[in-house]
């Protein structure tokens, strides 16, 4: 094998580690990030948010487990996944509610979603 082929097969291999560590800071900036949202959320007294972002770093970090036998970590397309997921689960609750006649939780899950849907556009720009 020659000397240049060696040479591009090691900046490949450096290419994909220095990817790798990219991406996993990316996971570990958005979920600080969320942490530190939480606790400015619990100074200001919103339980909603609070209880929403608790949620997403739950589900984040289960991602995280199940990805961890592969010896992955979750990307930022991973985490954008999950929040477009609990948002349909939410519009779906909501839906239920209505046809359940009980417009109050019907309004919370609305609610819930709306702040999904901040955090999303958030992550997506990030």
């Amino acid at each position: 094998m020659s000397n240049k082929v060696k040479y591009a097969e090691r900046r490949v291999k450096k290419k994909q580690g220095i990817l790798k560590v990219i991406k996993e800071r990316d996971i570990d900036n958005v979920c600080k990030r969320t942490s530190k949202k939480v606790f400015e959320y619990q100074k200001a007294g919103d339980k909603d948010r609070v209880s929403v972002l608790r949620y997403l770093l739950s589900q984040i970090k289960n991602k995280e487990i199940e990805m961890r036998v592969d010896g992955c970590t979750p990307s930022k397309e991973d985490i954008v996944q999950i929040i477009r997921k609990q948002i349909k689960q939410r519009q779906q609750s909501a839906d239920l509610y209505r046809q359940g006649k009980r417009e109050e939780l019907a309004e919370k899950e609305e609610h819930e979603k709306e702040l999904l849907a901040e955090i999303l556009e958030y992550v997506e720009n990030f």
